[in-house]
């Protein structure tokens, strides 16, 4: 039995549109042959543009989480070291690598080089916040907390802003699928447009100029919207 163009190309889009709406973090255990393809397709779709923003975004609250948690062992009467190695820190610190051998003895060191993540700048305040109370003996608990309210705040009105955006991005994503959808229904009409689009010169440089345009008007979008999205400078 041989394909259609017409069902190959249907089947395609499909099955990248079914990928494409599972969420990038549902776990996958691979139990075929094909897993290394998998894993390859799933790491690229952790670089796209709406991957970053939700790793910065889930970065953020764990920043505001960890930072919350250190405030209330300090209210509750800790010392700021107790509270520290309490909290597992810091290999719990969110963002956290290990580049030096002192930050595992200085939490301000460990929280420095944990703020260079993505979506964890906020760890260099609590880095200061840190050094300071251990130079001038003031107070960490009420610096920190104060610093979770302004990071909660910072929080609401990044939801906001991505609120306001979603519209553009609904009009793109609509805007990159339309031409799939002209094709299908030319398909349908009998005017038989992938005929001409996959098995002439012509057409096959018109799909390849295609492609590469909505990538790259897709790619610009996506810069514009990431400029002001608060995601990516914290």
């Amino acid at each position: 039995m041989t394909l259609s163009p017409a069902f190959l190309c249907a089947a395609i889009l499909s099955a990248v549109t079914a990928w494409l709406a599972v969420p990038s973090a549902r776990a996958v255990t691979p139990t075929s042959r094909h897993s290394d393809v998998a894993a390859m397709w799933r790491t690229l779709r952790t670089r796209t543009p709406a991957a970053v923003r939700r790793t910065r975004l889930d970065n953020s609250r764990h920043v505001v989480d960890f930072t919350q948690s250190l405030a209330s062992l300090l209210q509750a009467g800790y010392t700021p070291h107790q509270a520290w190695s309490m909290l597992g820190a810091p290999t719990t610190v969110p963002g956290w690598r290990v580049t030096r051998w002192d930050a595992w003895s200085d939490p301000s060191i460990a929280l420095a080089e944990a703020a260079e993540a993505p979506g964890c700048t906020a760890l260099a305040r609590v880095a200061v916040c840190w050094k300071v109370s251990e130079q001038s003996g003031a107070g960490l608990a009420a610096a920190l907390q104060h610093l979770v309210t302004g990071l909660r705040q910072e929080i609401e009105v990044a939801h906001e802003i991505d609120g306001q955006l979603s519209g553009p991005r609904a009009t793109v994503r609509l805007l990159l699928v339309l031409p799939f959808v002209a094709l299908m229904m030319g398909e349908g009409l009998g005017a038989d447009p992938l005929h001409a689009l996959l098995t002439t010169p012509y057409g096959l440089g018109c799909l390849a100029s295609g492609l590469v345009l909505s990538a790259l008007g897709w790619r610009w979008v996506e810069r514009q919207i990431g400029a002001v999205t608060p995601w990516n400078s914290t």
